[in-house]
């Protein structure tokens, strides 16, 4: 029997993904994945100049960046080959996996204005994922300190402004 699916892009969304959708259910990679495409791709961008001034990474993106990008070269090269440097934010989801060849149990979101290095943390369970959002900033900070020359100001979202989620 073949498996129900259709292709957005890069994302190849199955049945059992799409029921993540529904009420009471977690996503999956795949479903961010999907969900940050359809941002990427759906009138998203306000000022008509979006995919000037926004790139968003996917969760294997992220990733890559967290657990394989180590050396100065690797990290130049990843800046040139996803134009760091042409963009003003970059937005990534951020999840609690400890190493690539792990799963995590939670998503947050992470906004990093590239040009004064202020990262910008929105997580539903009060900083879950505070420790891993921080790690990625200073990833992030490595990867266009050729431009900026400084270190990330992080801004956890408070409570209050951020959703949370109640469901443990």
């Amino acid at each position: 029997m073949e498996t129900e699916h259709f292709t957005y892009d890069d994302v190849d969304v199955y049945r059992e993904d799409a029921n993540l959708f529904l009420p009471g259910r977690w996503l999956n990679t795949n479903c961010v994945h999907f969900g940050l495409r359809l941002l990427e791709h759906e009138s998203f961008y306000l000022d008509g100049k979006g995919k000037d001034s926004i790139l968003i990474f996917d969760p294997s993106q992220v990733s890559f960046i967290r657990f394989q990008l180590e050396s100065d070269e690797e990290m130049a090269d990843f800046r040139g080959g996803n134009n760091v440097d042409s963009v003003r934010w970059i937005f990534a989801p951020v999840n609690n996996n400890e190493s690539l060849f792990e799963m995590g149990s939670h998503w947050s979101f992470m906004a990093y204005h590239v040009t004064s290095s202020t990262a910008i943390h929105l997580d539903s369970m009060r900083g879950n994922n505070a420790d891993v959002a921080r790690e990625l900033a200073k990833k992030l900070d490595m990867i266009v300190s050729v431009k900026t020359q400084r270190m990330s100001k992080f801004i956890p979202v408070s409570p209050s402004v951020c959703p949370q989620q109640q469901d443990g």
